[in-house]
């Protein structure tokens, strides 16, 4: 029967520079790869953010033009970027407007505020009265911009509202 007997040898049991260098460059690699792939990952976020922005001012915009169009019963004027109508017999005055900032603004009886969010500009608007012989309706022509990732994306939105007690 054979013994063996285990040398107790300190060199066996550390790291050499080798094994040292090579761990710590895999570690590199392997951080490098986790950070570029969150960076993409923030950026496909931001961009989505960014497009659901401009998305949901658009839908709200046109959504408060309509709605005002609607309730309206004359309108005082239409050119350009401006819409003023008025409504309940003369009383209330409602107007649509850009700002210098390029936000959609609605005053309403010497109220004032924004319809768009914050970083959602408006590029262009039109409005256009459409009269037939019984009824006035207003079209919508709405653009609006916003910026992602460098680049500035455009989007179009349209509609067309009846005036109220012109049908």
């Amino acid at each position: 029967m054979k013994i063996f007997f285990l040398k107790n040898n300190k060199k066996n049991r550390a790291f050499t520079l080798v094994e040292m260098l090579i761990y710590v460059g895999l570690m590199a690699v392997i951080t490098l790869v986790i950070v570029q792939s969150l960076t993409v990952i923030l950026k496909s976020n931001r961009g989505s953010f960014a497009d659901i922005n401009l998305r949901n001012s658009g839908y709200s915009a046109m959504e408060a033009i309509l709605r005002e169009v609607q309730a309206s019963e004359s309108v005082e004027q239409y050119s350009g970027d401006v819409l003023s109508m008025t409504q309940e017999n003369g009383s209330t005055v409602v107007t649509f407007s850009i700002a210098p900032d390029g936000t959609l603004l609605l005053s309403k009886n010497s109220s004032e505020g924004p319809v768009t969010l914050k970083g959602v500009r408006v590029s262009d608007l039109i409005f256009n009265k459409i009269e037939t012989g019984k009824s006035i309706a207003i079209k919508i022509q709405l653009e609006l911009e916003t910026d992602i990732n460098n680049t500035t994306k455009h989007e179009w939105f349209y509609g067309t509202a009846i005036l109220r007690n012109s049908y």
